[in-house]
């Protein structure tokens, strides 16, 4: 995993789907012991009328969902995996995805899931779904935002029928009425729908594809390439240009320094019919030019809307890349609560000294003045998530132990304190002795 210093890198994959088709993985990943079933659902087919089963199984949020398969390889069954996984709320114990959630975080994320189903072969696992996006503030606005008329490139943004305060764009084949999935861009007040987890007037803007055509554009063909730094440069600069294609109709913009004429103009252009018969219009390009006049007048009343919008997507993003190539997770509190990172393979440094900077892990629970995860903080862990104290034990726990080492907690807290003064990750260090809890 990533060793990291300090910055706020705030970029997130969302979500991640990947098809498991070579019947050998397809059997061992659902026998895996982790899962627990969750139901088994019987479905028609549209083509042949007949019924089929699609089981799913899941472990901590993540859904494995077995269902029917036309084998095109030797090495394919009849059967495959459907793999659903949201690394940042698996993060965070499924609890929200407000926080920010950055390289460091999501890598190491999706590296922990990778261990901890002993995944190998990379090109089994193929990515043919992904969200990725960023939250932000822009300074004066909260969830009204969403509320304004809007559109990204000629598609306009639609509120959303399950989620108060969120839109998506989306383009329709023209033949077919359906949506396009190539491309779909969601923007929504995540203040809103976690309130106690972030700030009330956090946005999101978000870019989501179920085309392996787009992912693979991005450089991205299987799940080891998530793990892989350099991928998220191409995230970025998708996510860049497609704020550049987003217009925002400013419901009251500031007409002091404009002429009669110039009035006029701006009131039309702030018509949401005028934007209607823009986008309708069989020329492609009128979008564009009645774009760049809008934005010459909106400049000239001293406030345009959508250079603030792309002027703080860009400033955002550009803390996901600091000189020297460094990445880190952003352990930071605000008037919520706080807000730390499990960051089990490299030592971080912190700046806020309730987060454990050989492990990651919160350490909020222990006395004030503490720097490392201890005997309390590990106690808690051991009761609020088993697993994760199992694999943090995994990690610290081989060899011979001492006899002044009288519990589980002492051994893995004087492990922690050795790798913290030699200054070594976990990874990179041999652990010291083995014991059964």
């Amino acid at each position: 995993m990533l060793s990291a210093t300090i910055t706020y890198a705030n970029i997130m994959i969302d979500y991640l789907q990947t098809y498991i088709k070579d019947k050998d993985e397809v059997q061992k990943l659902w026998a895996n012991p982790l899962l627990c079933f969750k139901n088994d659902i019987q479905k028609r087919s549209d083509l042949t009328g007949e019924i089929y089963q699609k089981q799913t199984k899941e472990f901590e949020g993540i859904t494995f969902r077995k269902e029917p398969h036309a084998p095109n390889a030797d090495k394919e069954g009849k059967e495959r995996i459907v793999l659903g996984f949201k690394p940042h709320y698996w993060y965070n114990n499924n609890l929200h995805n407000a926080n920010d959630f950055n390289i460091v975080n999501c890598i190491n994320t999706i590296t922990r899931f990778i261990e901890l189903f002993e995944i190998k072969d990379f090109e089994k696992y193929p990515i043919n779904n992904l969200e990725y996006g960023l939250n932000f503030i822009l300074e004066g606005y909260g969830k009204e935002l969403i509320s304004f008329n809007s559109y990204h490139s000629r598609n306009q943004f639609i509120q959303d029928a399950d989620q108060r305060y969120s839109k998506k764009a989306i383009k329709f084949n023209p033949s077919t009425g359906l949506p396009d999935k190539y491309l779909m861009i969601k923007f929504y007040s995540k203040g809103f729908e976690f309130p106690d987890y972030c700030n009330r007037n956090t946005q999101r803007f978000e870019v989501k594809t179920k085309k392996s055509k787009k992912i693979k554009a991005l450089g991205i063909y299987t799940i080891g390439d998530l793990i892989t730094p350099g991928i998220y440069q191409n995230l970025k600069d998708d996510i860049l240009k497609a704020s550049h294609n987003v217009l925002i109709i400013d419901p009251k913009p500031n007409i002091e320094n404009l002429n009669n004429r110039e009035q006029n103009q701006l009131d039309k252009y702030s018509n949401s019919g005028f934007w209607y018969e823009t986008i309708n219009q069989k020329r492609s390009h009128a979008f564009n030019e009645k774009k760049k006049l809008y934005f010459k007048y909106l400049d000239k009343t001293g406030y345009n809307i959508n250079r603030e919008f792309t002027k703080v997507i860009a400033e955002k993003l550009n803390l996901l890349f600091i000189e020297n190539g460094n990445y880190s997770p952003p352990p930071k509190k605000n008037e919520n609560g706080n807000y730390s990172p499990l960051d089990k393979g490299g030592i971080v440094t912190v700046l806020d000294n309730r987060v454990c900077p050989i492990t990651g892990m919160d350490i909020s629970m222990q006395k004030e003045g503490a720097s490392l995860l201890s005997n309390t903080g590990l106690k808690h862990l051991h009761k609020t998530n088993k697993i994760k104290f199992d694999e943090l034990k995994e990690k610290l726990l081989t060899g011979q132990s001492n006899r002044y080492e009288k519990t589980i907690f002492d051994m893995m807290s004087k492990q922690i304190r050795n790798r913290y003064y030699n200054n070594i990750p976990i990874t990179q260090q041999t652990v010291l002795f083995d014991n059964t809890y």
